[in-house]
């Protein structure tokens, strides 16, 4: 009987465990919002790009965030600080700077001993120029989330992707068949049907 309440108890201890550690262990987030845009507006059209932190980052006291942009399809035009620093009410430290013309660095601190803020929310609004057309990424190269006790944060960062005027992929004729030789009247009527195109535009 002692036996089988002490294997009983080892398994509930090892899942508590095992849980505990699970929970410890799960990265927050900090990203670019939205991840993928579609501009058809063409070059010198701008857009803006929201710095995020996730529900999961608790606490947080400062960070720092560098992604590798393309300077031949897009211009930064301006960078806030967003509304979660200054909902601590504390005062902050923000600034963002251009690192060798490809890498932007956004970096945030919470100044006063126990002051912090947690997500979800805004750490910074980018605005974007593009600059050339086509497809280009802002990839991230490096990232730090700290919490009050300057403890590093586990953390994953995520970047965005952008498309200026991408045309719709291409699409096919089904009917007539290619090949398929037409002959008629004039005055007759005939129909031609394409597939759907797959546009990368939403909607």
């Amino acid at each position: 009987m002692s036996t089988r309440k002490m294997s009983y108890l080892t398994v509930m201890t090892t899942v508590f465990l095992l849980v505990v550690v699970t929970q410890s262990t799960k990265a927050q987030q900090i990203y670019l919002d939205p991840d993928t845009v579609y501009i058809t507006g063409g070059v010198g059209s701008e857009f803006d790009l929201e710095l995020k932190v996730d529900s999961d980052v608790v606490s947080l006291k400062t960070f720092i965030y560098y992604v590798k942009l393309d300077p031949s399809k897009v211009d930064t035009v301006s960078i806030q600080e967003g509304p979660l620093l200054s909902s601590s009410g504390a005062m902050t430290v923000f600034g963002s700077y251009i690192v060798g013309d490809t890498m932007l660095q956004i970096e945030g601190l919470i100044l006063g001993a126990g002051i912090d803020v947690s997500g979800p929310g805004v750490l910074a609004t980018i605005r974007f120029k593009a600059v050339d057309t086509g497809f280009s990424e802002l990839t991230v190269i490096e990232h730090q989330l700290r919490d009050i006790s300057n403890t590093l944060y586990p953390s994953d960062a995520f970047g965005s992707s952008f498309f200026v005027n991408v045309p719709p992929t291409s699409f096919g004729l089904i009917s007539p068949v290619d090949g398929e030789t037409i002959t008629g009247l004039p005055g007759d009527e005939f129909d031609l049907i394409w597939n759907h195109s797959q546009s990368v535009y939403p909607g």
